[in-house]
C-alpha cells in the first residue's frame, strides 16, 4: 500500500510540474507584456516594473524563479485579498 501511495505522489508531482511549465510558457507566448497594454506609462516606470517582476531577465532565469516561487507557495498578489498578501 505504501508503494502505491508513493507512486501516486510522484505522479502528482510530475503532473503539477507539467501544468506549471505549460502555464509559464503559454503566458510567455502571448504577444506584448502586462505593462504596455494597460496604460500609457513612462518608460522608466515600465523598466522598474519589469525589474520588480524579473521580466527583464532571460526566459530560463524567469522559469526557474517561477518554479521556486510555486514550490514555496508564493503565487503572487491576490486579486481578492489585496491587503492580506
Amino acid at each position: 500500500m505504501g508503494r502505491y501511495v508513493a507512486k501516486r505522489f510522484v505522479y502528482m508531482l510530475i503532473s503539477l510540474w507539467v501544468i506549471a511549465t505549460i502555464t509559464f510558457f503559454l503566458m510567455h507566448a502571448l504577444p506584448g507584456d502586462p505593462f504596455t497594454d494597460t496604460k500609457k506609462l513612462p518608460p522608466e516606470i515600465i523598466a522598474n516594473l519589469k525589474a520588480k517582476y524579473n521580466l527583464d531577465k532571460p526566459l530560463i532565469v524567469q522559469y526557474f524563479g517561477y518554479l521556486k516561487d510555486v514550490a514555496r507557495g508564493d503565487l503572487g498578489l491576490s486579486l481578492r485579498y489585496r491587503n492580506r498578501t
